[in-house]
């Protein structure tokens, strides 16, 4: 950021969001120079029709019960730990069999949460796939849930929204 100050001539960002938290560290930068360009989903992600793909990753992936999405770095303001508790509390009460498939890059000094994936049996940690899987991920999923407690976007949302996938986000940011 500090670079970025001395150097550029304007600033683009995805969110008004990220824009104002551009201005609280770099208050003095003119904010008549940052510009609010907001993202969109590729169009690899859409609806699905083709049962033959759906079904070989569903094979593959060995997506057996139905399941629950959530796509993220392992990081701790993506929230997954509450997420985790959440599903978990909602199966012991009977009212959820969904499996939680978690994908994204993997947090190494994130340990808390990886003993939480290991202990809940119901949780499914795939890390990174290609864009091209994970739109059938999402194709595959009965819902889409984004629990993070800070968002420059939230590309995954319009990504599962794109694959007709119904989403519940936090609005946290």
């Amino acid at each position: 950021f500090k670079a970025i100050k001395k150097k550029a001539a304007a600033v683009i960002t995805v969110s008004d969001y990220t824009k104002n938290d551009f201005l609280g560290l770099f208050p003095e930068f003119p904010a008549e120079r940052i510009f609010v360009t907001h993202e969109a989903a590729s169009n690899i992600f859409f609806k699905m029709n083709d049962q033959d793909r759906l079904e070989a990753v569903r094979r593959s992936r060995r997506f057996e019960k139905p399941f629950v999405l959530s796509v993220g770095s392992l990081k701790p303001h993506k929230n997954f730990e509450t997420l985790i508790e959440a599903m978990s509390r909602l199966r012991d009460k009977g009212k959820l069999a969904h499996e939680l498939v978690l994908v994204g890059r993997d947090d190494p000094k994130n340990r808390a949460l990886k003993e939480l994936i290991e202990k809940n049996t119901f949780v499914r940690y795939i890390g990174e796939v290609s864009d091209e899987e994970l739109s059938v991920v999402y194709n595959l999923a009965d819902l889409f849930v984004m629990p993070s407690l800070r968002e420059g976007f939230g590309l995954p949302v319009l990504e599962a929204m794109s694959c007709g996938v119904p989403v519940i986000a936090s609005d946290a940011s």
